[in-house]
């Protein structure tokens, strides 16, 4: 009984915490629905084992960590992808900020003249002649 209530506790304060941060997302409202899933489980536990008697599986138990395994799992692979979306984001950004860098330090230099091709007239006064 004491651990239903931990739970109970632990469950809505993360909803709470998933509904402050996440409110009208698609992803804050799912979360909302496995908090509300997980405290009807912690209180009916029988409801768990009929699920998993339904699916084929022998006890609530056992549903449970397989889902909770295959959730894992997937959230693993959704943070890495979102990890390397994150990471070339940063790249193109830091390209574009050395990009712009570059092009302003080239205007601010002074120009210098360039060199005169060879056979060209470098005195003024001889060109004008």
């Amino acid at each position: 009984m004491i651990f239903s209530i931990l739970l109970t506790v632990a469950f809505v304060v993360m909803s709470l915490y998933a509904l402050a941060f996440m409110g009208g997302r698609r992803l804050g409202k799912l979360l909302l629905v496995f908090y509300a899933v997980a405290v009807f489980i912690v209180w009916h536990p029988e409801a768990s084992t009929k699920i998993a008697n339904f699916t084929g599986i022998g006890r609530g138990v056992d549903f449970g960590l397989m889902l909770v395994s295959v959730l894992s799992l997937n959230l693993i692979i959704f943070l890495i992808h979102h990890v390397h979306q994150l990471h070339r984001q940063l790249t193109l950004l830091a390209r574009s900020i050395a990009l712009g860098q570059a092009i302003t330090a080239r205007s601010a230099l002074p120009s210098t003249p360039t060199a005169p091709a060879e056979g060209e007239c470098t005195d003024l006064k001889a060109g004008a002649e």
